[in-house]
């Protein structure tokens, strides 16, 4: 189609072969992962909590920063360290585009380094111990996340949440999410 209004079609400006196209398929790959947990914790919350908030006369984004967020902490820590394990661990993306794209990937060097003959394994291994210090030091931040807060409240689930109406926002939203489900479907 960029073909018809005159841009080359071997070097559009959206080629995939690139640093952005594979921070974007990674961002795709790892977003279901952070949506299932941070999800969980969110319907976990009291909505009595956000209610008493929105009474007292905290707006929107005072009760989101104050009262949601802090609640949902855990979940968005596990959520960035699982997103950490997965993303650390996964070789296919960084073999396809990153090779296309003469990007290299900590986890994608770790496999070249034992496919060739003979393999590296002390390379291997000291690239892996490197790999293992990021995934520590993610694991590290959602123990001090857990650590520093009071993540339990006293409540009843009786109540239903209200949801929150996002006015003039609502067609800009709802246009990101089906433009979101169609570039990962594509």
């Amino acid at each position: 189609v960029l073909g018809w209004i005159g841009i080359d079609k071997t070097n559009g400006p959206l080629s995939i072969y690139s640093f952005y196209g594979l921070i974007l398929v990674y961002t795709i790959y790892q977003v279901p992962y952070a949506f299932l947990l941070i999800t969980a914790g969110l319907r976990n919350v009291d909505p009595a909590l956000e209610e008493a908030s929105r009474v007292s006369g905290a707006g929107l984004l005072t009760t989101l920063r104050r009262v949601t967020l802090p609640a949902v902490a855990p979940a968005i820590a596990g959520a960035v360290l699982l997103m950490a394990w997965s993303g650390f661990g996964l070789v296919s993306i960084p073999l396809v585009i990153g090779t296309g794209a003469n990007i290299h990937v900590l986890s994608e060097r770790i496999v070249r380094v034992l496919q060739q003959f003979p393999p590296d394994e002390g390379v291997a291994i000291g690239l892996s111990v490197i790999m293992i210090a990021f995934v520590a030091v993610a694991w590290i931040a959602q123990a001090l996340v857990i650590r520093r807060g009071r993540f339990a409240s006293v409540g009843g689930k009786g109540q239903r949440a209200t949801p929150v109406r996002l006015g003039a926002w609502r067609w800009p939203v709802r246009s990101a999410v089906i433009l979101y489900m169609g570039v990962t479907t594509v």
